[in-house]
């Protein structure tokens, strides 16, 4: 699970749309998440969600993260990531993560 904590509400379970980035790759937009009881926390445990994530964070400087509701309108924050690929590696040596989900293919000519 990988949780986002704030000191205000930030929405509802019913309109709070999440996205994010890392550094200046791709981002993305409408993440498989809810919010937690007190409206203050959003958390992304959908395994296909989850495992995109985390295929994306190790060796990245940034995350930005979005959101917006209708309780808590437009939310963003930074996070600095140096040095989290050897937190990731630490934090799941004895709990491998699934596999990231495979991208559809496109048409080849």
């Amino acid at each position: 699970m990988i949780r986002f904590g704030f000191a205000f509400k930030i929405g509802n379970d019913r309109d709070t749309v999440l996205g994010y980035r890392f550094d200046d790759r791709p981002g993305h937009e409408h993440v498989e998440s809810r919010v937690l009881l007190g409206k203050q926390q959003i958390v992304i445990e959908d395994p296909n969600a989850l495992a995109e994530f985390m295929s994306e964070l190790p060796g990245a400087d940034r995350l930005y993260v979005r959101m917006r509701s209708m309780i808590g309108g437009r939310t963003a924050v930074e996070y600095p990531l140096r040095g989290s690929e050897a937190a990731v590696q630490a934090a799941f040596a004895d709990c491998p993560m699934p596999p990231p989900p495979s991208q559809p293919r496109g048409r080849t000519s």
